[in-house]
Parts: C-alpha cells; structure tokens; sequence
C-alpha cells in the first residue's frame, strides 16, 4: 500500500418506522475502518462526542498534524504536519473504508531536509471510541500497523523506523474522539482504490504506544509514544 524505506531496505508501504430512523442516525455517526486488527476497549464516544459540529484546525488550514512525547529510541517532543496546499494534493492518502471498517492515517511530513512518516493501520474500526491495535491478533494477513519513520540526528540514514507490525510483538492504544464532516474541502485530492468517495473529514484522536520495537535490529532501542495526537484530513469512503 505504501512504501518504507530505511536504509535501502523496501517494503511495502487508506426495523421500521422510529427505529430506522434511529438505525440510519447510528451508521451516520459510527463510521467504519485497517489492514490489522484492533480491539474496541470503549465505547463509541465514550470521551467525547461522535461528531463535532464546527471544524478544528486541520479542516481551517488544510494542515494534518501527529504530535507525542517520545522516550527511549528518541526524546522530546516530536511533531509531524501535511499541508495538503503545498506540493502534491495526492499526498493525502489517510482514508476510512467503511465496507472493511477500516482506518489507514497516513501523515509524511517532507518540509525537512528528510522525510518523517506515521502511519497508524488498523480494521475493527467503528467510528469515535478506544482500541487497542495489536498487529500480532490480526494473523498472517496482517500489514504494518503502527509505523514511525522518523529523524535521528547524527544517524547515517538521516531517519530511523519503529514498526509494530505482524513480526513484531506490540500494542497502541488509540482514542479517536471526533470525526467532523467537511462539506468542501480546498485541494481535495482524489481518494484511493475503487470505493466511492463519500467526501472529507477531520478526525481527532489520540495515541500511546509503551514499546514499538525498530524496524532492523542494530541495537537502538524501542521507541515510547506517550502524549500523542492527531487532529488529521480524511477520504471518507464505502
């Protein structure tokens, strides 16, 4: 689906009468979802409500963004942003395909002198609650599910990976609290694969990973993903 790059190494890289009324609202407001699996631990909307009425940021500027506090592997503060009017508008691949209840965030961030990239992969998504994503339930069909391609400074690659994925044993914890249709969305680019589009949205989320282990083993250590948040651009598709 989308590429990784570490180092030369690739791989692959979006009832009747009251009652229907009720059922329809429901589907409107649930959404869908990834390519693992992740377990609903709450809820939807269980801190916070399903949809917001006004648009935050990422909607006001086109700018997606991933902040967290790292430790470990990395320290400090990391923050990773899209401007879907700068460069190329098909940059925006995250997408939620509500026929796999799936969830794909991707966020590359090329405004340094090297290439970030998060992505958070998941199915089992149901719209606005807590998961637990753990590539490792998803079995054999599983892809990469939480991804962190990020600068280390005085590194010879420029950038190092941490990756939970099937191979690798991990979970993150993930929160999307809001999903905010966006009626028009500037430079809104063409959605991926064949599902219809159903339009745009801005989803606000967070995420906590204790271990996210890199991607080759040359010793750096694990990666800690504490504080994290998403306030992000999405295709919303069938």
């Amino acid at each position: 689906m989308r590429r990784r790059t570490v180092g030369g190494v690739w791989a692959r890289r979006w009832r009747y009468g009251a009652v229907c009324m009720v059922c329809a609202l429901a589907v409107l407001l649930v959404g869908c979802g990834g390519a693992t699996s992740a377990t609903n631990t709450g809820s939807p909307g269980a801190s916070g409500q399903p949809t917001k009425s006004a648009a935050g940021h990422a909607a006001a500027t086109g700018v997606s963004t991933v902040t967290f506090t790292a430790s470990g592997g990395l320290s400090g503060q990391i923050s990773l942003s899209m401007d879907i009017n700068k460069g190329n508008p098909g940059d925006l691949i995250s997408y939620h395909l509500a026929a796999e209840k799936r969830f794909y965030l991707d966020l590359t961030d090329q405004s340094g002198s090297a290439r970030q990239q998060f992505i958070l992969d998941f199915t089992g998504y149901t719209g606005p609650g807590k998961y637990t994503v753990s590539p490792m339930q998803a079995g054999a069909a599983a892809d990469e599910a939480v991804h962190f391609e990020l600068i280390v400074q005085g590194s010879d690659l420029g950038n190092n990976l941490w990756l939970i994925d099937k191979s690798a044993a991990g979970t993150c914890a993930v929160e999307v609290i809001s999903v905010t249709p966006i009626a028009h969305l500037d430079n809104a680019p063409s959605a991926p694969g064949s599902h219809p589009t159903l339009g745009y949205s801005e989803v606000d989320g967070s995420i906590t990973c204790p271990s996210v282990p890199v991607y080759l083993a040359d010793g750096t250590p694990p990666l800690t993903v504490s504080s994290g948040h998403f306030d992000v651009l999405m295709v919303e598709q069938q």
